[in-house]
């Protein structure tokens, strides 16, 4: 049986078609977007705009945090809105761990997300924060809505400091006042089993010893802190 030019011809165009169809299928769960393959962390250290941003989160121990598998939102100010701040939430650990947790949140919150009403957000550092998907607090976004594997990013071209609590705001502006005095009195201290780890008694005096680094052993504590 002879087999003509012409259906020789259309035999190997379907097969071509058919080809080209099939490569199309494979390729319909691949992910081609690079914004979703990176996490926030990567985006914003490829983001040469927010390297101090980048530098602070691998000094306060959140960049473990947002390269994780677990999803956070992002609102990171630029090199130039961190300049400007006071610069003692910079040199002071724990002030600049407090700051760097301001701009932090769990869940991804994307503009979409607080297009009907202001969305009340807590973040990483125990306080709350004002968005409504243009602003952080009413500082404008500059760039909003960056989408990474594990969450959004959003940058600001302006920074904030973290809001003070009661006890904060009273040191602050009514240092020496009889109120101010008084809730003093009210502070003390109280050791904590769970955080230090004890490694044995002082042979002269039997007060505890306890493993250097482990979390402190003590703490102030007032009513308003």
């Amino acid at each position: 049986m002879k087999i003509s030019k012409l259906t020789v011809t259309f035999l190997l165009g379907l097969l071509v078609f058919f080809s080209c169809r099939k490569d199309e299928w494979d390729k319909r769960d691949k992910i081609t977007d690079p914004s979703v393959t990176q996490t926030l962390l990567e985006e914003i250290k490829a983001d040469t705009s927010l390297s101090l941003f980048a530098a602070y989160l691998a000094k306060t121990g959140y960049d473990s945090a947002i390269a994780s598998s677990k999803t956070y939102t992002v609102w990171a100010p630029t090199n130039a809105a961190l300049r400007s701040i006071d610069q003692s939430y910079i040199t002071d650990t724990a002030k600049l761990r407090l700051l760097v947790g301001n701009y932090i949140a769990t869940q991804a919150y994307f503009s979409v997300n607080a297009a009907d009403s202001t969305l009340r957000i807590a973040t990483l550092n125990g306080k709350r924060v004002n968005y409504t998907g243009d602003s952080l607090n009413t500082v404008a976004i500059a760039t909003k809505d960056i989408r990474a594997k594990n969450g959004a990013l959003h940058i600001l071209a302006q920074a904030f400091l973290p809001q003070p609590n009661i006890w904060d705001y009273l040191n602050q502006h009514y240092a020496g006042t009889l109120q101010q005095s008084y809730l003093q009195t009210l502070q003390y201290q109280y050791q904590d089993p769970d955080s230090a780890v004890l490694i044995g008694l002082d042979p002269n005096t039997g007060d505890p010893i306890y493993k250097e680094g482990t979390e402190l052993q003590f703490q102030d504590q007032n009513l308003l802190g």
